[in-house]
């Protein structure tokens, strides 16, 4: 027989365990909370709409065969979590934003999507 370890029965009854449902609404809600503008290229200053990112993903990810928007919508949080976490709360430009969903895309094994957004990016530009 084993002898106990209080500290480590006490840690593991500590833990807090989240379903993903949960974990994916805190994300979300912290995602959103955390810019409120965002500089056009042209110098602008226009409010920061997570839904652009979003789509953005989505659309590359129609392009090579993808079809659920929940992993859009998970991709583009995280996106808006490294931005935060990277730069803070300076003020992101459009170029950085793009720059971070590619980021993402191939950090996360989205390599189609991610091939599909930066040729469209590119047509764009």
């Amino acid at each position: 027989m084993e002898p106990s370890n209080p500290l480590a029965a006490a840690q593991e009854t500590d833990r807090i365990v989240y379903a993903d449902a949960e974990v994916s609404a805190l994300h979300k809600s912290l995602a959103s909370q955390l810019f409120h503008l965002v500089k056009k290229r042209d110098g602008k200053i226009l409010k920061f709409e997570r839904d652009k990112i979003v789509n953005a993903i989505f659309k590359a990810a129609l392009s090579v065969g993808g079809d659920d928007r929940s992993i859009a919508e998970r991709l583009a949080d995280e996106v808006i979590l490294q931005l935060f976490a990277s730069r803070g709360a300076v003020l992101p430009g459009v170029e950085e934003i793009l720059d971070a969903i590619e980021k993402v895309l191939i950090e996360h094994g989205h390599a189609k999507t991610a091939k599909a957004f930066i040729l469209y990016r590119h047509e764009r530009a």
